[in-house]
């Protein structure tokens, strides 16, 4: 555990390093937290008339810093990996992660009253964690059953809570504060 700690520490300050040294404007003394208001720090709409998009700066900042993590280690470890990992690999861990994504999709469902799409959910990941090696293969599909998809942002819609402003998050992208994972 002290060893990933220490890995992620490096990791954050080497990347903030090249961060100061980037030509980019993004990456400049902006990033101060008086740039922004208590209200958007806080994740609500700052009130700004004519203002569309509360937050515009922070998700412009995060967007540039999404594309320049993007263009510098993801897509190179995604063709890395894509490079040295046989179709057959691949479709499996992801079949896995779907898989486990099962759990929470079956309890959304149930929280926006769905029960038979809960039950598939369920037995989807039974039958795929049980007969599909834990998920490897997705035995499911196969039988017939169906995939639903659904998650706590769908779920907190369902109970009336609003959408919120748009927001652009560190390595998950574009999202709304509602549906913001």
């Amino acid at each position: 555990m002290l060893k990933s700690c220490l890995l992620f520490l490096s990791v954050f300050f080497a990347l903030s390093a090249l961060a100061d040294k980037a030509d980019d404007s993004v990456f400049t003394e902006e990033w101060a937290a008086d740039d922004f208001t208590p209200a958007e720090t806080a994740g609500q709409q700052a009130e700004v008339p004519g203002e569309n998009d509360a937050i515009e700066r922070w998700n412009h900042k995060v967007s540039a810093f999404n594309d320049w993590m993007d263009e510098l280690i993801l897509k190179p470890v995604a063709r890395g990996y894509r490079y040295i990992t046989p179709s057959i690999v691949d479709a499996g861990v992801s079949n896995v992660f779907s898989n486990v994504g099962e759990l929470p999709s079956g309890l959304n469902a149930l929280l926006q009253g769905k029960p038979l799409a809960a039950i598939d959910n369920l037995f989807r990941f039974d039958i795929n964690t049980t007969a599909g090696v834990f998920g490897f293969f997705d035995v499911a599909t196969a039988a017939g059953i169906s995939q639903q998809k659904e998650d706590f942002g769908q779920t907190l819609a369902v109970w009336g809570v609003p959408r919120g402003s748009y927001l652009v998050l560190p390595f998950f992208g574009s999202s709304s504060l509602r549906d913001a994972p």
